[in-house]
Formats: structure tokens, sequence, C-alpha cells
């Protein structure tokens, strides 16, 4: 499974609610930050090795400004993780070693 555009509020709430008790790792990135863009690949990689456990979206702060908002995004990437709809976690930076961790641990 490779990793999922959000375009909206309302979609990620959908998707979040259709997501059950998965987790849910949400990507927030610009187009124009250059560590968001060097970690994307790995992103896609760990949506790969987690498909069967995992759902991961992403998105870009810069054209979904409400719901970057609503979560509180300062920085980019910021990744923040769901389960049951309630967030669970949240790495900021671009560390796909502490994202993978806290992956991990999350799900035991």
């Amino acid at each position: 499974m490779s990793v999922i555009p959000v375009n909206s509020s309302e979609e990620f709430k959908h998707k979040l609610e259709n997501a059950g008790n998965k987790l849910v790792v949400v990507d927030f990135y610009a187009v124009w930050c250059g560590p968001c863009s060097r970690i994307a690949p790995k992103i896609e990689s760990m949506a790969a090795e987690f498909s069967d456990t995992v759902i991961f979206l992403k998105v870009d702060v810069d054209t979904n400004e409400e719901l970057s908002e609503e979560q509180e995004i300062s920085a980019m990437p910021t990744f923040k993780i769901f389960q049951n709809s309630a967030e669970v976690g949240k790495i900021m930076g671009a560390s796909d070693a502490k994202l993978k961790a806290k992956i991990q641990e999350l799900l035991g």
C-alpha cells in the first residue's frame, strides 16, 4: 500500500473513522520543504513494510491550511499517529528512525 494523499478536513476525519483500530500515520509536509522531500521515499517504504497494520496518509500543509491549523502543525515534516481516531503519537522532524521506532512501539 502506498501513502494516500488527503485533501480536506472532511476526508481526513473519514479516513480516521474508517481505519478502525489500525494505526494511522499522517505526514504533514510542504512541497518546498527539503527534509520533507528527502524523507518521502522512506515513508513510502514504511507504508509497504507495515501495509497490513498501518495506514499512511499525507497532508500538504499549504493546500490544507484548515486541517493543518486544526492539528496545530507548526513545523514540517510533522508525523502524527492516530488509533481509533485519537492521537497516540507525534514525531516532529525528518527522522525515519524515530518514526519507525514509535510505530513499532505502538504496534507492540
